[in-house]
């Protein structure tokens, strides 16, 4: 993810289907849980950005806040009901500052994925996102095997960032300590 946002309109995740359900997971909140068994390289979501912004644009808010508007209300409820880990009370900006990712690798721009918010981190993923540019949307696939029932993560920050790094950004910017297997083995 990356650290602010400037800001373009979303539909619906498209295509796979849905191979996961969400729910909550222990010490997590929500989280994503595979259906069936998933196979490596599967591709798990493709999702356009509900809001998308530019990092250096001091208007992001206003313009997030511009493009919210033109979704439908439902989206605009899905989007807020995201987390939010700055300090109450609960805002747009906080929700995008928690829940954003790059537009591609050393983009300035990101977007705000309400799918895709919904995969808890993992220092050890089992899925990994790409930005399509061409699609204008973001990809997840199976980066390893995924059996039914397993939560099903991608990761907030570089997971080769040696531990201590990693946790400090977890405890700057998300709020929280991270106890995956990586972390916590």
């Amino acid at each position: 993810p990356t650290t602010k946002a400037s800001v373009a309109v979303a539909s619906a995740p498209i295509g796979p289907g849905h191979d996961y359900k969400v729910e909550l997971v222990q010490g997590k909140g929500l989280g994503c849980i595979a259906l069936r068994d998933i196979a490596p390289g599967e591709c798990v979501l493709r999702e356009p950005a509900a809001v998308k912004f530019v990092d250096s644009d001091p208007a992001w808010i206003a313009n997030a806040k511009q493009q919210m508007e033109t979704l439908p209300l439902a989206e605009q409820e899905l989007v807020m009901s995201l987390m939010d880990c700055r300090d109450p009370p609960k805002s747009l900006a906080g929700i995008i500052i928690t829940n954003n990712y790059s537009l591609g690798l050393g983009s300035s721009s990101g977007g705000l994925f309400v799918e895709l918010s919904r995969f808890n981190h993992s220092c050890r993923p089992n899925c990994e996102q790409s930005w399509d540019d061409a699609a204008q949307e973001i990809q997840v696939y199976a980066s390893e095997a995924i059996q039914a029932g397993e939560e099903m993560c991608t990761y907030f920050v570089d997971p080769r960032m040696p531990r201590p790094d990693r946790q400090e950004t977890f405890k700057q910017v998300y709020r929280f300590t991270c106890v995956c297997p990586a972390c916590s083995g």
